[in-house]
């Protein structure tokens, strides 16, 4: 159920013209068939004419009901939809041997065995694409205060939708603030942020893409903090 939203979003348009033309069809044979129902004189043609009304108007309402299922998925279910955090698992090669570095052995002393380390490089959290996915306010380490329009990039390839999430430090509860499926370059992005009704405290804010192929791109990242009013 969930593969469905971005489906609904990516092709929302075309959703609401096919199911426009059908509610016009549909109208227009039940204007017909209420015009056919008022010429009719004999018992037989009544029922025929009271058919063809009654039919028309069910598929009025499906086709009616369809449209208004469309926007109500849109604007307001999947935009409030948590992701899903995915968290990478690390894998263990049972097949590889470790070896362990030893130093040249020079003469009349003993070799000692010395493990080689190495400090594995920091991982970035932001995954933050420059002119693509990225935000201009708040940015690391800003504080805010009470409402906030958050200011930012989301301008790739066949875009599907975004959103906008924080979490408290210390939680793994990401909350989703908005969401929108309309490119933004250094705008203001979908909705406020009320920061008033939070915890003062330190939080962290990403912006979440995806494409229209329901590909998630690395959430851009940032750390802020929450002060009270």
């Amino acid at each position: 159920m969930r593969e469905l939203f971005p489906v609904l979003e990516a092709y929302e348009i075309w959703i609401y013209a096919f199911l426009g033309l059908a509610l016009l069809f549909y109208i227009r044979k039940l204007i017909l068939a209420a015009r056919e129902m008022r010429a009719a004189l004999f018992g037989f043609e009544k029922a025929v004419a009271h058919r063809k009304l009654s039919i028309s108007l069910t598929f009025v309402v499906i086709f009616g009901l369809l449209m208004l299922a469309e926007f109500v998925l849109v604007s307001f279910v999947a935009p409030a939809l948590p992701s899903p955090r995915i968290l990478a698992t690390p894998t263990m090669d049972l097949l590889t041997t470790p070896t362990v570095a030893l130093p040249p052995a020079s003469f009349g002393s003993t070799p000692t065995a010395e493990l080689a380390e190495t400090t594995p490089a920091p991982i970035s959290a932001e995954g933050c694409l420059a002119g693509r996915i990225e935000w201009a306010y708040p940015r690391d380490g800003d504080v805010l205060q009470g409402a906030v329009n958050v200011v930012g990039t989301v301008n790739v390839e066949n875009l599907g939708f975004y959103k906008y999430e924080y979490v408290q430090a210390g939680s793994t509860e990401w909350v989703t603030v908005a969401a929108g499926n309309q490119a933004v370059v250094n705008g203001k992005l979908q909705g406020t942020w009320n920061t008033s009704q939070l915890i003062p405290g330190d939080y962290q804010l990403r912006l979440v893409v995806t494409d229209n192929q329901n590909n998630t791109f690395p959430a851009c990242i940032v750390s802020i903090r929450v002060v009270g009013e």
